[in-house]
């Protein structure tokens, strides 16, 4: 039986709308849903769970499952919770029309919705064409986001690639996500080897 205690409304965002539930105090943690809107103008959907066909048996057993309490609140559970994967509109909005094709291309592949047990690809477009905004899009989707409410694809990515270009990646980092939203740690064999130790350690 939930607590009830006396507290004021509570205020919070999902999928981008503003919406007020008041929870007169029940001690539940509200079920988030996609991390972004994916019904707002240009958003850039990669996952959609209505077009899954292995998640429309799940939900309708859930849906004719008898009512729990929790049910009736309006509270999920988690674990049964499927949402939509929508790109970061600070990334989306910068995407063209081909990049969007790319990291769908990118997402679908890695995640092993092209061939099963298959999580990988090669993006081999042109120079100059944007690949490295379209692999940065698909890890800072990974990163943040999953099928499943709350949890993300994955918790690190390692980007190999030629010392050269090592500072290069980093500044493109920082050039579409900013400094804040992500931290990335730079690894050309510069500095005492127990530094580069140490800050490895640090990062996993």
């Amino acid at each position: 039986v939930p607590t009830f205690i006396n507290k004021p409304p509570v205020e919070f965002d999902q999928g981008g709308l503003r919406k007020r539930l008041c929870l007169a105090g029940i001690r539940r943690r509200v079920v988030s849903g996609p991390l972004h809107d994916p019904n707002a103008p240009n958003a850039i959907v990669l996952y959609d769970p209505n077009d899954d066909e292995e998640v429309k048996p799940k939900q309708e057993e859930i849906k004719t499952k008898n009512k729990s309490v929790a049910d009736i609140l309006g509270f999920k559970n988690e674990a049964n919770k499927i949402v939509h994967v929508v790109v970061d509109p600070v990334l989306g909005n910068k995407l063209r029309p081909h990049q969007i094709e790319g990291v769908k291309f990118l997402y679908n592949c890695t995640t092993g919705r092209v061939v099963e047990n298959a999580h990988g690809c090669i993006m081999a477009d042109e120079m100059g064409l944007g690949k490295t905004l379209q692999c940065i899009t698909l890890l800072w989707t990974l990163l943040k986001q999953s099928p499943e409410a709350g949890k993300k694809t994955i918790e690190k990515c390692i980007i190999v690639c030629p010392s050269s270009l090592v500072h290069n990646w980093a500044n493109e980092l920082v050039k579409w996500l900013g400094s804040i939203r992500i931290k990335s740690l730079v690894m050309d064999n510069k500095g005492s080897k127990e530094n580069t130790l140490k800050a490895l350690r640090y990062f996993a």
